[in-house]
């Protein structure tokens, strides 16, 4: 009896037929946003030159010293992450930082905060083989 319906095109019911159950109206999209506050944004900027800076150090001491870079790379061979982030801090890092590293290079991310609000993040990535 139903037959008719699904296996022709009938006039009654073509199957294509769809029948909207609600409606809904379109979103406004002119929504009043909240003023704009730059003051942590300008800070995290400041905060970021700092981190900039450090990182300048650990790059130019690297590249400088060839028995600075084996020291590092001797210590992470063998898993001494200490000594890792001693050499690190030793050419003049203040901020903190998280050392990680594999058999193929190193990731070093330096942090900043303002007002006890970690603002900031530099991640560096060095290849070593």
């Amino acid at each position: 009896m139903y037959d008719q319906f699904y296996t022709s095109q009938s006039p009654t019911v073509p199957y294509y037929y769809w029948h909207r159950h609600s409606y809904f109206p379109p979103s406004n999209s002119n929504r009043p946003y909240p003023p704009v506050d730059t003051t942590m944004f300008q800070k995290s900027a400041q905060a970021s030159q700092k981190l900039i800076e450090e990182s300048g150090l650990i790059f130019k001491r690297i590249s400088s010293s060839e028995e600075y870079a084996k020291e590092i790379m001797s210590a992470a061979q063998q898993s001494n992450s200490n000594e890792v982030k001693r050499l690190i801090q030793s050419v003049g890092v203040t901020s903190p930082l998280t050392i990680s590293f594999t058999p193929d290079g190193i990731k070093i991310v330096l942090s900043a905060s303002t007002e006890q609000i970690e603002c900031c993040k530099l991640s560096l990535s060095l290849k070593w083989s």
